[in-house]
């Protein structure tokens, strides 16, 4: 089923993460795949990257940072391939 795209604020930490778990639920709605655009991500915390997991949506479009700390929590799996006929997500 397709789902919907959700955009990521810059910081993803704290008190962000009750936020992000109802974007997430919202757009999920019905067992809809939900996207996680990442293309602004200056920040990702434990607690917010714990909800994008448990959620098991794909991240799109990550900025370096966003790259960085999934590679720093060994999370790359959770990117989006990336198109063979565009090299995006």
């Amino acid at each position: 089923m397709s789902g919907g795209t959700i955009k990521l604020p810059a910081q993803l930490v704290g008190d962000a993460a009750s936020g992000l778990r109802d974007m997430i639920v919202r757009e999920g709605v019905g067992g809809r795949e939900v996207l996680l655009d990442a293309s602004e991500v200056e920040t990702l915390g434990g607690l917010c990257l714990q909800v994008i997991l448990a959620s098991k949506a794909k991240i799109i479009n990550p900025s370096t940072k966003a790259e960085e700390f999934l590679s720093l929590f060994g999370v790359q799996e959770i990117l989006a391939p990336a198109s063979p006929a565009t090299g995006e997500a």
